[in-house]
């Protein structure tokens, strides 16, 4: 009667007898995603030594940037090959064997399991990127807040800023005999004849022209506008920064082209013709800078999702052929 019971329940008669056990080996899937994220960790440390070892400050020596961007996105994408393949391997292998299952269900879990190590490693380090990015804006904040800090924070920015190099050669001084041929007043006393005297020296002292007191407080004032026009060069550069970069986005008025010609010929002594031809040249590098850093903006995100699928899918081929393998054991 045995027999019978069991055949009645067990036998071929029940096709729709399932396990109370889920489908999904969440241990092997944490493991696998692990060994991924190690072995990512791993390629991207010898990838940046890679790129390293090919930059050079001799140009001779350094690989060129068109270079080193194509082997950025080549080791990408080999790096998100390797880990993920390893990962999802891993999280097939260490799967426990389902007894009694169709041979494509088997091929189909083992291939899912593959996946969610893959989109679990790229979850967690998601997170751990953002988490670091919103940690390093909080930080910056708390920096600025105070004076001194936030000084030289605004001056590594700078450093490392392309607007702040365009300013730079925006207010260049004049050449050396530039300079000194708009500078040099026209020598009047060297034309004049010279004249001989008789008179007295008390009569040529009387004679002689008294340094009026306007001179002296026009010498005054035109010292205290150059130490006010030195504290507010950091102000003018201010300026000279938003009206560019306004000018990256839209045509510059007339009325800023003006205006900013007439600062830059006022500090640098250059005429205000060739004010203008600085302020054109320079707007016109700071399209090409920001067309450049667009199309870079471009090609990393391209990267990046290309990267990815090919994660994915390296990782769901790694957990069949894992399953597979521990099949075959």
């Amino acid at each position: 009667m045995t027999v019978v019971v069991e055949e009645t329940v067990y036998g071929s008669e029940s096709p729709n007898l399932e396990s109370s056990r889920s489908a999904i080996s969440w241990g092997a899937i944490v493991g696998g995603a692990v060994a991924a994220m190690s072995a990512t960790l791993i390629l991207i440390l010898l990838g940046s030594a890679l790129g390293f070892a090919s930059v050079s400050p001799w140009s001779y020596a350094s690989a060129s940037a068109t270079a080193l961007g194509v082997g950025a996105v080549i080791w990408l994408v080999v790096t998100q090959w390797l880990s993920a393949a390893f990962g999802g391997y891993l999280t097939g292998r260490l799967r426990t064997k389902w007894a009694a299952t169709n041979s494509d269900e088997v091929f189909f879990r083992d291939t899912a399991h593959g996946f969610l190590s893959w989109a679990v490693s790229t979850a967690i380090v998601a997170l751990v990127v953002m988490s670091a990015a919103t940690g390093g804006a909080n930080m910056a904040a708390s920096v600025a807040s105070g004076a001194a800090q936030g000084a030289t924070q605004a001056a590594g920015a700078a450093a490392s800023d392309p607007m702040a190099y365009i300013n730079d050669t925006l207010f260049r001084p004049a050449s050396g005999a530039e300079a000194a041929a708009a500078a040099a007043p026209a020598d009047t006393t060297a034309a004049a004849p010279a004249q001989t005297t008789d008179a007295a020296p008390a009569d040529i002292a009387a004679t002689a022209p008294a340094t009026p007191p306007s001179s002296i407080a026009t010498s005054a004032a035109e010292g205290v506008a150059g130490v006010a026009n030195a504290s507010s060069d950091a102000d003018v550069r201010a300026q000279s920064t938003r009206i560019l970069s306004r000018a990256t986005t839209a045509d510059m008025p007339a009325g800023d082209r003006t205006y900013l010609a007439e600062m830059i010929a006022s500090r640098t002594g250059i005429t205000q013709a060739e004010a203008e031809q600085r302020v054109d040249q320079a707007v016109a590098t700071a399209k090409e800078t920001a067309e450049t850093a667009r199309k870079a903006a471009v090609g990393v995100a391209f990267a990046s999702a290309l990267s990815l699928l090919i994660g994915a899918f390296a990782a769901a081929v790694g957990g069949a052929l894992g399953g597979r393998h521990r099949d075959e054991i």
